[in-house]
């Protein structure tokens, strides 16, 4: 029958103290073992703050508190309908639980230490029946002049504690396809992977448990993308506070934020009401984000933002604007503008007519002089650019233009030459005496026989705007007489007619100008409609507008906005609607052992390169940035699972001791007949196979002259 002593083996900095023999486990503990410490954030409570610590009576483990999702914060959410049993007042004294909240609570940072197993180099745990983590810290610590400001509070022996706090652990991990999960101990505490809920463990309640196997959880070992970890865990109510972990997730830091939490948002030490304030009340201050840059723990109240409020108007005649944290409407004030009186319409916005000036009489032209927008006359040109006219100006008429040469008497005619000369020319006897009565508006001409032909004198400006009259003055003499003609009015009320002196009467549309360059300026049966220009240029990926200042259309893309800062979007023309894929974040150049990662807070950020081993169980990978390439190495000590069928009997069976070296338990023989020197050989040789069961070193006699209760001699 072969005896397996299962001993606790006790070593403070190196010196062994003793061992204890038991049937039960065994325990390998030192104090200088493997240690992660992964960043935590403590909210220290006080019942005197928070009604949900120190609670007026025990309650019991209480599921469905939250909601399966975290919030956009990364915080648990209370269910609106949640169960009274967990002993939570309200959603407003939960929702300080996780946060900073001046007045309320305090933050304290800290870590949490997982040790690394000593018979399992794949495991890591938490062991603490009395986790205390801020005694005489926080709330516990202020003073005033009376002595400690809050009660402090003692279990039943009297034994101070701080029994009031709360916890958030925030990492990442890389799945390998293996790993579990398993707590034990009290009081609230939820565990989110990715976000979704799978430890459930609300309430004041006694030490619970639950393991969870993350094969279950639909998790994929190929996925490159790091998994979110969020571990909440409050302590509510005296007299316990107990925690225990065991996990083969190996914790990753991607980032850390301005208060010192890996993959934080800053909320953890950040306030926006306290910390960010600027006093304004028409901003909306809000702690900065973690991806602003040159953010550091020491400047980031300097970074704040404060965005002004929004205020929207009802229409485009009124503004409306922030006074003292309310939204103000106010009229428009149409800015004036020389020579134009200014108007308001509600879709269009300002617009401008045109200041009308009228003449005093037919010789004057007025207009509105922009330098003093006042009405000015100035005098019609009546210069028809013709040498052989005089020109004039009749008040009631307008402009005249009168021949300049006139004749001298018969068998005479007046002659004006290009450049306004007048000359006498004298008629042939023959063709100038003859019988011919005649008007002064007549020229003749003599034909034989006494007879003559008459026509009638012809006065024409070249301007299709008079009517061209001859008005006698004797028999041989007239003049000439230009009258404005009047148009017919136009059959279309949109137009008016208008004499052009080139092309007579035309019709000319109604001036509907509004002096809006943003309005489309339209007559309609008679009457001005100004519409505003939609300037739509038929591309659905692009805000379309009109610049009045500019007096131009302005066609701005839409920008894609999302949320997710690690998603690109795109707009498609075909529709106008926004699509979107994952941004692609470079990989640092010239590293290996980094790769580019999208963090959901910090956008591109370099991350570690994820390595798994063929046999995840059983090994692990490490990245080797000189040779390129992932390194495997056996755990350390090796996982019992992880032992061959031969070890594995050996529990009971005599080759099976050389496989419990590896797994650890052969220490506790090494150190009973061996002590300390027995212990360094086991621990030195660990990662040495052993080509026979006889390499095994408890096949040996004690060395101390001592019996090895797990010798067997060969013979």
């Amino acid at each position: 029958m072969t005896i397996i002593y299962f001993i606790n083996i006790l070593y403070l900095d190196d010196t062994f103290i003793g061992f204890n023999q038991y049937q039960l486990s065994i325990n390998l503990i030192r104090l200088s073992q493997n240690v992660i410490k992964v960043p935590i954030t403590i909210f220290d409570h006080h019942p005197s703050l928070n009604p949900d610590f120190e609670y007026p009576q025990y309650g019991s483990l209480t599921k469905g508190l939250v909601e399966d999702i975290l919030g956009k914060d990364s915080l648990p959410v209370l269910k609106k309908n949640y169960p009274a049993s967990g002993l939570i007042t309200s959603q407003q004294t939960f929702n300080q639980w996780f946060v900073p909240v001046k007045g309320v609570n305090l933050g304290v940072i800290s870590t949490l230490d997982f040790q690394k197993s000593t018979t399992d180099g794949s495991k890591y745990s938490i062991n603490n029946d009395a986790f205390f983590p801020i005694d005489n810290m926080g709330l516990d610590s202020l003073k005033n002049e009376s002595g400690y400001i809050y009660r402090r509070y003692a279990d039943e022996q009297g034994n101070y504690h701080n029994y009031h706090f709360c916890l958030h652990m925030q990492s990442n991990f890389y799945y390998r396809g293996t790993e579990s999960f398993t707590f034990k101990g009290d009081d609230d505490v939820w565990l989110f992977i990715n976000n979704k809920l799978v430890v459930d463990l609300g309430g004041i309640h006694t030490q619970a448990n639950q393991t969870i196997n993350f094969k279950d959880l639909g998790l994929v070992s190929t996925e490159n993308k790091p998994v979110k970890f969020d571990f909440f865990y409050c302590e509510r109510h005296t007299y316990a506070s107990e925690i225990e972990i065991e996990t083969e997730l190996e914790f990753l830091c991607l980032r850390k934020d301005y208060c010192g939490i890996c993959g934080g948002s800053g909320s953890e030490c950040c306030n926006p009401n306290v910390d960010c304030s600027d006093n304004d009340p028409c901003t909306v201050d809000a702690c900065p984000s973690v991806s602003t840059p040159d953010i550091t723990e020491a400047n980031w109240k300097t970074k704040c933002v404060h965005t002004p409020i929004t205020c929207s108007a009802p229409d485009r005649c009124h503004n409306s604007a922030c006074s003292n944290g309310t939204c103000v409407v106010s009229d428009v004030v149409c800015p004036e503008k020389p020579c134009s009186k200014s108007y308001c319409n509600k879709d269009s916005g300002c617009g401008y007519t045109a200041t009308e000036c009228k003449p005093a009489d037919k010789c004057t032209n007025a207009a509105c002089d922009p330098s003093t927008g006042a009405c000015k006359s100035t005098p019609i040109s009546c210069n028809d650019n013709n040498p052989c006219t005089i020109d004039s100006c009749d008040p009631a008429v307008g402009c005249l233009f009168k021949a300049k040469c006139q004749k001298a008497g018969d068998c005479q005619k007046d002659v004006c030459s290009p450049t306004g000369e007048c000359s006498i020319e004298t008629i042939p006897e023959g063709q100038c005496v003859c019988d011919c009565p005649r008007t002064g508006c007549e020229d003749f001409k003599c034909n034989p026989g006494s007879k003559c032909t008459k026509t009638p004198k012809v006065y024409s400006d070249g301007n299709l705007c008079t009517k061209d009259e001859c008005v006698p003055l004797s028999t041989n003499t007239s003049e000439p007489r230009f009258t404005p003609i009047v148009c017919a009015a136009s059959t279309d009320p949109c137009f008016v007619s208008q004499c052009d002196p080139a092309k007579g009467c035309v019709p000319v549309p109604i001036n509907c100008d509004d002096g809006n360059p943003c309005s489309i300026d339209t007559c309609v049966a008679g009457k001005c409609v100004n519409t505003l220009d939609t300037c739509s240029d038929g591309n659905p990926c692009t805000e379309d507008h009109c610049n009045a200042t500019l007096g131009a259309c302005q066609h701005t893309p839409i920008p894609c906005n999302n949320t997710d800062i690690c998603m690109v979007g795109t707009c498609s023309s075909a529709n106008g609607s926004c699509t979107y894929a994952p941004k692609v974040c470079p990989d640092p150049a010239g590293k290996f052992c980094e790769v580019g990662y999208c963090d959901p807070l910090a956008g591109c950020i370099f991350i570690p390169r994820k390595c798994v081993a063929d046999n995840p169980e059983c090994q692990k990978s490490v990245c080797n940035e000189d040779a390129k390439k992932c390194d495997e190495t056996s755990f350390s000590p090796t996982p019992y699972k992880c032992l061959s069928t031969a070890a594995k009997a050996g529990v009971i069976g005599g080759a099976a001791i050389a496989g419990i070296v590896i797994g650890g338990a052969v220490a506790l023989g090494l150190a009973a007949f061996g002590g300390k020197k027995g212990y360094d050989y086991w621990k030195n040789t660990q990662q040495q196979k052993m080509t026979t069961s006889n390499a095994n070193p408890l096949y040996e006699k004690n060395p101390n002259n001592g019996e090895n209760p797990l010798y067997t001699s060969n013979g």
